[in-house]
């Protein structure tokens, strides 16, 4: 009999997000996995907080394409959010 380990944590890849390349130089894709076909809004936030970008994906549409030139190099943050869901994760900006 297999008694696997418990952590305690869970790692799910049914409804998140994926930020590639990262780091960035001139651009870089968002791909949403989610079992949601519902519109969905990206937001980039640099370290002072400030939104620097800003999109809404129409439902179904699954990935976009951010283009960071002109972006100070540096770590950022991507929320993306529908609904129900908030998904958020960094990126790297090289110049």
């Amino acid at each position: 009999r297999y008694i696997g380990l418990i952590t305690g944590a869970e790692t799910s890849t049914e409804n998140s997000i994926a930020l590639y390349p990262n780091p960035a130089l001139n651009d870089f894709h968002v791909f949403i996995r989610s079992s949601r076909s519902v519109p969905s809004q990206i937001n980039m936030f640099n370290v002072q907080g400030e939104l620097v970008y800003h999109t809404t994906l129409d439902a179904g549409n699954h990935e976009a394409i951010i283009n960071v030139d002109g972006l100070a190099t540096g770590v950022y943050q991507v929320n993306v959010s529908n609904d129900k869901e908030i998904f958020t994760k960094k990126i790297i900006v090289l110049p």
